[in-house]
């Protein structure tokens, strides 16, 4: 039986169901890897525009719905993330940009998280093609916690933007929760006036900044920004509508610029009905983009429950390129439930939405991100992206932390975003405690550019810190407890390895190596350091025998086997344990004369 794309479709009605069952009219039960085919759809009447998505969730997990034509891979017609609704019977109706579809085609319907439980049910769904009016799926279950939209309101027709998603954890698969980032040492900047850049952090140059100069309530600088607009829920059922009235973004007269989230639509109409807030979104598409460098903004956030301010950026190629294959780097996002806690992100082709590659931080003492400035920055070379709060790294993912099979899609032009966005999937929606207006108050954005983007050289006498690697197979970075805080590597087993580019030994050879190292597991084993490959050439063996626990560190020795100089690729690999157990964590290394 073939039927209309554009009709709605029973999820009970599939052809196959893999993973999920049906239970009371619903199909329940779908976690990672699940599938629903619901058997052959005619896109007849044209390209879809939207799908929309009868789903309830009851876990503490989340993870992404996708669309799919001709097979479980098959290409993405559309997706969206989805988090707690409230319960297993609490449905809400989801929309989401879709994009495609002609002729006849099989329809299928993946579910992909890094949570390891279930996640969601689905009970029905509908496409629509552009103009088709917004559906009611919520007929014969509890409606939407959210404003039901308008059976007689259009579709939306701004360009579609990805989701700033729910953090999940980075990137080992047995990982349930995230694990906690350090707290940065220093979390905090006086709000006087920012210097002139004449230059940048080490060797980076400027290449591009607004300092935000312009005269009280003026626009931002149209040759760099421009104001996208709509209220179409931007991919995460948000509620406001973007506008670009100085009520929403504005210079202060004082070199900052205020992008602004108040209460009232300003008349306009949202995907639910008539618009209940509006605020800004400022891109520089078309304007300046760029590849490499460091990208930093000095910023006071706004607060409070359903506000969701980001600084991030975009693949130039978006939208001609959909989203997640041009990428997206989140430089910064924080949302109003968690005031201290700034969160960085990668999305890309099979680490999206539910499951970026996704680090936090948390400013101490219960601190919160709205009571001063603060940077916000990333570096990003051809291999990685290290993310900063203060000048201080919390997190850092490289070619080797993505899924395997995955691409690194971050080797291209990206352009920026600003934006304050109210509720949403993740944030969750303003309540009785959400005070407006809210404002997020930027200083300055720069970015600046190096004439080598690739890694840093390393200087082998300083201290590497082993959360820095340039790539590894097996392990991972989470908070440490040694007495310097910062993070660790971990989760290493016989065979696991980390690398470390451009480490210059200098003319000098030294003679040893120190190392920080902690042992939980009861296991002894051996730390090996190579060079070049991870089968490289073997200069020193470092014993790691029990500590006392993962987080009892103990500073280590050994000699070198042989005298190395200039630069070299260094590897720490794993080895000698008497099973495949993990083993070690490492802090740090250094070579000492």
């Amino acid at each position: 039986m073939v039927r209309s794309a554009f009709s709605v479709v029973e999820a009970e009605s599939a052809v196959q169901v893999h993973g999920g069952e049906v239970a009371g009219g619903v199909v329940t039960g779908l976690g990672d890897g699940d599938w629903l085919d619901l058997g052959l759809v005619d896109f007849a009447g044209g390209p879809a525009h939207q799908v929309y998505s009868l789903v309830a969730a009851g876990s503490s997990g989340s993870g992404l719905v996708r669309y799919r034509l001709d097979s479980v891979s098959g290409p993405v017609l559309g997706e969206f993330s989805i988090a707690d609704t409230g319960g297993w019977s609490s449905f809400k109706q989801v929309p989401a940009n879709a994009g495609g579809g002609s002729g006849v085609h099989r329809l299928f319907v993946t579910f992909e998280s890094g949570y390891r439980g279930d996640f969601v049910s689905l009970d029905r769904l509908q496409l629509a093609p552009r103009g088709a009016p917004v559906p009611d799926l919520a007929q014969v279950t509890q409606p939407s916690p959210t404003p039901t939209p308008s059976p007689s309101q259009s579709t939306p027709t701004a360009t579609p933007t990805p989701t700033p998603s729910q953090p999940t954890p980075t990137p080992s698969p047995s990982q349930s929760t995230p694990t906690a980032s350090p707290t940065p040492s220093q979390t905090s900047t006086s709000p006087s006036p920012s210097p002139t850049p004449s230059s940048g952090p080490g060797e980076w140059n400027l290449v591009w900044s607004d300092e935000f100069d312009g005269e009280s309530g003026a626009a931002p600088d149209a040759d760099k920004w421009t104001a996208e607009q709509g209220g179409w829920g931007w991919g995460n059922q948000e509620w406001q509508y973007y506008t670009d009235s100085r009520e929403n973004s504005a210079q202060s007269g004082d070199g900052d610029l205020k992008i602004t989230a108040r209460q009232g639509g300003a008349g306009q109409q949202c995907w639910y009905g008539p618009c209940s807030h509006t605020s800004a979104r400022l891109v520089t598409k078309g304007k300046f983009e760029q590849q490499y460098g460091r990208v930093e903004a000095r910023i006071k956030l706004p607060e409070g429950q359903g506000i969701w301010p980001a600084f991030w950026m975009l693949g130039s190629d978006f939208p001609e390129t959909a989203w997640p294959n041009s990428g997206e780097i989140d430089i910064m996002e924080n949302i109003g439930k968690e005031p201290g806690t700034a969160y960085g992100n990668i999305h890309g082709p099979g680490y999206s939405g539910c499951c970026g590659i996704v680090g936090s931080t948390t400013l101490p003492d219960g601190e919160k991100l709205a009571d001063a400035f603060h940077r916000f920055a990333i570096e990003w070379d051809e291999n990685s992206i290290t993310w900063f709060l203060d000048d201080q790294p919390f997190h850092r993912a490289t070619k080797s932390d993505i899924p395997a099979g995955t691409q690194w899609v971050f080797d291209h032009e990206f352009f920026i975003l600003l934006n304050v966005a109210v509720g949403g999937s993740w944030p969750g929606y303003p309540d009785a405690t959400t005070q407006f207006p809210q404002s997020m108050t930027v200083d300055y954005v720069r970015v600046y550019a190096s004439d080598d983007p690739g890694p840093a050289v390393k200087p082998a006498r300083e201290r590497i810190e082993a959360e820095d690697y340039d790539a590894q197979s097996g392990v991972r970075a989470e908070a440490s407890e040694d007495t310097d805080a910062g993070r660790n590597i971990g989760w290493i087993a016989n065979g696991d390895w980390a690398q470390y580019r451009r480490v210059d030994f200098g003319q000098d050879a030294p003679s040893s190596l120190r190392m920080r190292l902690a042992n939980g597991s009861g296991l002894t084993g051996n730390v090996e350091v190579r060079l070049d490959a991870p089968d490289g050439e073997l200069i020193a063996t470092m014993p790691a025998a029990p500590t006392g626990g993962w987080q009892t560190w103990e500073t280590a020795q050994a000699n070198l086997t042989q005298p190395v100089t200039g630069e070299h690729d260094v590897y720490l690999v794993a080895s000698g344990a008497p099973s495949g157990d993990d083993f070690i964590n490492i802090n740090w290394f250094r070579f000492t004369d």
